[in-house]
């Protein structure tokens, strides 16, 4: 029988090994799916761009993908990146630099925030400002079922501020000038 502190050591390899290319969150220590071969997170990020996701492609480019934080009850928290594609403004290439989970299956892989009587919306914090925003929404009875992921509620946003449900998973797809990102947030 291995020592338990052996299989800990192992465990730890392991799992460094599998997350090896994958994306930070800025806080909440989300981990996200591995983006396309040849892009890679950087760590070497110029002003302005400080608290956005950075990714190196194949021919040296680095390109930014924006954070996103909500707002809500006098508290901040991250929101998990889960998709990213960037499109070349001069060449139309695009590029995924995250490709996400199916969001039905994710809200086991989330943070979740706790609802309470206190706040009825949330207001979207970007890194950078999008240039659209949609949101979707699914009720706890939808997840973990792969023949739901059409029914979602398409979500108001209003200056940035939406309402929100306890007992929901919520994708928001946000447009920047140069990439389209999803985001993911779980509300108990």
């Amino acid at each position: 029988m291995k020592h338990p502190i052996t299989k800990l050591a192992t465990a730890a390899l392991a799992l460094s090994l599998l997350l090896g290319g994958c994306g930070k969150q800025p806080s909440g220590g989300t981990s996200e799916p591995q983006g396309e071969t040849g892009v890679s997170e950087t760590s070497t990020v110029p002003e302005g761009h400080e608290t956005d996701h950075s990714f190196s492609l194949s021919d040296g480019r680095v390109v930014y993908v924006p954070s996103l934080w909500v707002r809500y009850d006098g508290k901040k928290s991250s929101v998990t990146l889960n998709r990213a594609v960037w499109k070349s403004a001069a060449s139309g290439d695009e590029t995924v630099l995250v490709q996400g989970y199916e969001p039905l299956f994710s809200a086991g892989r989330l943070d979740p925030i706790a609802k309470t009587d206190a706040f009825s919306e949330m207001e979207l914090d970007f890194a950078q400002e999008p240039k659209s925003i949609v949101i979707h929404r699914w009720n706890d009875e939808y997840i973990n079922k792969n023949d739901k992921s059409e029914d979602f509620e398409v979500i108001t946003v209003r200056e940035k501020a939406f309402a929100v449900s306890g007992g929901s998973l919520y994708e928001i797809t946000a447009a920047f000038e140069e990439a389209t990102v999803s985001y993911l947030l779980y509300i108990q």
